[in-house]
Formats: structure tokens, C-alpha cells, sequence
């Protein structure tokens, strides 16, 4: 195989991880939109750790490299849902999430600048 075959092989990898890629930033805006609704943080450091420790045990000699390609999505993730969420940063959540109801008090809510319409909420997050 020569250079150009591998390169268009890498093309067509990109090309399908892309694809992966804008459908997990949907997906991590519909978690966004079910942490804002339920009062959760943004972060969620024992979820990060199980989806490391998930997909770096069979890796071998590229863990590192998953670590940060795992460690790079999940920022991304969470930099979209404080860019759709900024007005509850992650301490304010935290501080506040034992004590919000399941759904926003109007007040709160109506302070939020929020799109037009939330994602539904996923059936298992």
C-alpha cells in the first residue's frame, strides 16, 4: 500500500469519527439539558474516571494517547454545556443541587438564557 492508499484510508477514519464526533456533541447537550433541569453539575468526575478506566484497559501501547483523546471529548462536551448554560456555572450547581426540585422554579428558569427549545430528555443517562 502506498502513501496515497493510506492517506485515504485516514480520510475515510476521519471522515466516520467526525460523523461520531457531532453526534456526541448532541448527545452531550442533551445531557446538558437534563443536568439543568434536575440541578447537577456540570462536572462528573466518578463518570470521567469510569469512562477511562472503561476504554483504557484493552488499549496497550496506546493508552495515553486514549486518555487524551477520551479526556479532550469530554471537555469539549462540557465547554458546549456551560457555552448553552452560563448562567449556572458548575460550583453554583453543585452548591445548589440537593436543594433545586426536579424542575426549575419559574424565576430561576426565566433568568437562564436558554435555546428555544430543550433537547427531550434521554431515557437513561
Amino acid at each position: 500500500m502506498d502513501i496515497n492508499e493510506i492517506r485515504a484510508r485516514i480520510d475515510v477514519v476521519d471522515e466516520r469519527l467526525l460523523e461520531a464526533f457531532m453526534e456526541r456533541m448532541q448527545l452531550a447537550e442533551a445531557v446538558g439539558a437534563y443536568k439543568l433541569r434536575h440541578g447537577l453539575p456540570i462536572e462528573n468526575l466518578q463518570r470521567e474516571e469510569a469512562i477511562y478506566r472503561k476504554f483504557e484497559a484493552n488499549v496497550g501501547a496506546y493508552e495515553r494517547y486514549v486518555h487524551a483523546f477520551l479526556a479532550t471529548l469530554m471537555e469539549l462536551a462540557k465547554d458546549r454545556q456551560r457555552e448553552l448554560y452560563p448562567g449556572l456555572p458548575a460550583e453554583l450547581l453543585a452548591e445548589l443541587s440537593a436543594e433545586l426540585p426536579p424542575e426549575l422554579p419559574a424565576e430561576l428558569s426565566a433568568e437562564l438564557p436558554l435555546p428555544a427549545e430543550l433537547p427531550p430528555e434521554p431515557a437513561d443517562l
